[in-house]
């Protein structure tokens, strides 16, 4: 089986590898990507669940929604490499991936 790195970047430069499991994205202080400076991100956002080298993305009841490439999530999305996910009104993270065999 093939291991996939993957991270988000956001609009400013800030990368967040995410790591074989899941991974928990909001505003509250215990999830595994903190986002504090955008308050129109709910606590407990979104997650991400990594699996056979797959990332899916999943709404965790958030209050503003999440659009991907502009468009709203209508139910748990397979992640694609530079899928752009927005969170509330302002956080925008790419989606990032690296084949481990392609690393150098």
């Amino acid at each position: 089986m093939k291991k996939t790195h993957a991270w988000l970047v956001s609009s400013n430069g800030r990368d967040y590898q995410l790591n074989q499991g899941q991974t928990t994205i909001g505003r509250a202080a215990s999830n595994d990507i903190l986002i504090a400076d955008d308050p129109t991100v709910s606590a407990l956002h979104a997650k991400i669940v990594a699996e056979n080298g797959q990332f899916r993305l999943y709404d965790l009841g958030s209050t503003k929604g999440i659009k991907v490439n502009q468009r709203w999530m209508r139910g748990p999305l397979l992640l694609a490499p530079d899928d752009q996910i927005q969170l509330g009104d302002q956080t925008v993270l790419q989606f990032v991936t690296a084949n481990k065999n392609n690393r150098f």
